[in-house]
């Protein structure tokens, strides 16, 4: 249908913002059942030492 967007199909920023490596500062208040982002980084040292105490988290997507 003309006018309708294919919901398959993700915007440009999407796929640039899921192509970067970053780490996260949440601050968690379950009391309120609510988190903030306090700080995100892309700093390659900082994400190392991150990696190095938990690992790294990564996602595979695949296509069908």
């Amino acid at each position: 249908m003309e006018g309708e967007d294919d919901p398959k199909a993700y915007p440009l920023i999407l796929d640039m913002l899921l192509a970067r490596t970053m780490t996260l500062r949440v601050k968690v208040q379950p009391s309120y059942n609510q988190s903030s982002m306090i700080r995100l980084s892309e700093n390659p040292t900082l994400i190392n030492s991150i990696a190095g105490q938990f690992g790294l988290l990564e996602l595979h997507i695949v296509s069908e």
